[in-house]
């Protein structure tokens, strides 16, 4: 995921192995279940060269936020579920998330619009 000037939202991809950067901080979701309702043995992860977050086309942290996505106007949609903030090199993962279920992946920057992947499941670790 890349940031270029703040002019609208460009197309990003999520890849699906990579490097481990610090784990998620997960929360408690006001879900039947709490955090249980998320977990998983699932992970999300941005790696090099198409998923890491880029700043005007150079590698850079970034926050990364997942959201869970459930029906329109269902229970718990839009939820946030998990941040990480992405290492220098532009690289994060995201691991212990339901690979039943399907989230929306925000990765922001101050002073960008942020990128959106949306409706993405997660992979079996």
């Amino acid at each position: 995921m890349g940031y270029g000037p703040p002019t609208g939202m460009r197309a990003g991809r999520l890849l699906t192995a990579g490097y481990v950067v610090p784990a998620a901080n997960l929360v408690n979701a006001d879900l039947p279940g709490g955090d249980a309702y998320v977990a998983g043995a699932g992970y999300l992860a941005g790696t090099y060269p198409g998923g890491i977050t880029k700043i005007e086309g150079v590698p850079g942290s970034a926050e990364i936020r997942v959201l869970l996505r459930t029906a329109t106007g269902a229970m718990g949609d839009g939820m946030l579920v998990a941040s990480v903030m992405s290492g220098v090199d532009g690289t994060w993962r995201i691991d212990g998330l339901s690979t039943a279920l399907r989230f929306d992946v925000v990765c922001r920057h101050d002073g960008y619009n942020d990128m959106i992947l949306a409706n993405v499941s997660p992979k079996a670790m």
